[in-house]
């Protein structure tokens, strides 16, 4: 058995993988420019596989936040078939570590059934991502079900919110505040994953102080459904004594285009900076829905599990990995 990098010409041998063994619609089998974005970095494709006489037994998509020698990064896609190996899956993951030396992979999303289990074996520390919002203040909600309305007051903060172009969000990034996280996102990858989306469209804000000062930033997408919409926070850059200050600016643009919440997941941010912004902390008490899923449009709370060899100073947002990746293209939808 071969383990390797894929090559552009077997692209289509993957999709068809794909297709064939996880899941016959996905957005991965079915429409080859949304892969080109996801998965080639100019010459490489960031897909490892498992070959043998021609046959594909196992694949494993990567994502990769940075081009230093030893990259973060996080595994996306994985999926081996049976071929007398049982550790397949692992060898394949072993082959990716040997040509690029990852400092760490970080999973994201991890099937809490399988994936976490794995990852158990493995020795990877295991946690589950804090889910916080805050509610619009109205009568009727078409997306989230409010058993029980809490709306905290939130001081008038002294930050505000400020949409950025690409080219703005380039000038005031700074490389040294991007390494204080873990894992490490670099500017090339943060605009190609946030300002070059090929389907969604997502709001970089940049938090400015009160001295017009600004090393943090906000990334938010709008999600509409049932003539309704909420704004999903994906990621974060920055300062925590940045972020939070901004509750009364987010409560300005639950009221400008009239969400019904606004939310985040995310681990390594302190609980007290959201209840400074006026979020609550969904927990397994929780009486209301704040629902994750929209394509397909799931009316219930998600769990998002995560993973790493080793949990400290880890900072990760829904938007990392692929857990905010669209489930149909546009073409898929009718679109083009």
């Amino acid at each position: 058995m071969e383990y390797r990098r894929a090559k552009k010409e077997e692209i289509p041998d993957v999709m068809q993988f794909i297709e064939k063994y996880w899941k016959k619609d996905h957005i991965l089998a079915m429409d080859r420019e949304f892969f080109d974005w996801m998965y080639v970095d100019e010459d490489k494709v960031n897909f490892y596989i498992a070959i043998e006489d021609g046959k594909i037994y196992g694949i494993n998509g990567i994502i990769i936040y940075n081009s230093q020698d030893n990259p973060s990064i996080s595994g996306a896609l994985w999926k081996v078939i049976k071929c007398g190996n049982p550790m397949l899956g692992l060898e394949l993951a072993e082959a990716i570590w040997e040509e690029i030396h990852n400092e760490c992979a970080y999973g994201i999303g991890l099937n809490v059934k399988t994936a976490v289990r794995i990852a158990k074996l493995n020795g990877d520390e295991v946690g589950k991502m804090k889910h916080f919002y805050r509610l619009g203040d109205k009568k009727d909600y078409q997306i989230a079900v409010v058993n029980n309305k809490i709306i905290p007051k939130v001081q008038k903060g002294s930050c505000q919110l400020i949409l950025l172009s690409e080219n703005e969000f380039s000038n005031k990034v700074k490389d040294s505040i991007l390494r204080m996280n873990r894992p490490y996102k670099d500017k090339k990858y943060l605009i190609h994953r946030y300002f070059n989306h090929p389907i969604y469209k997502y709001q970089v804000y940049g938090i400015q102080r009160p001295d017009g000062s600004m090393e943090s930033f906000l990334v938010g997408r709008k999600v509409e459904y049932n003539h309704s919409r909420i704004l999903k926070l994906v990621d974060f850059i920055g300062y925590e004594e940045d972020l939070c200050q901004t509750g009364y600016a987010l409560e300005k643009l639950i009221e400008e285009n009239d969400y019904e919440y606004v939310d985040m997941y995310c681990t390594g941010l302190e609980k007290k900076t959201f209840e400074q912004m006026g979020f609550i902390y969904r927990d397994e008490k929780d009486e209301n829905i704040i629902p994750n899923y929209f394509e397909p449009f799931e009316q219930k709370n998600v769990d998002i599990y995560y993973g790493a060899p080793d949990l400290k100073g880890i900072k990760m947002f829904r938007g990392d990995g692929d857990q905010d990746r669209p489930s149909y293209s546009r073409k898929m939808k009718g679109e083009l």
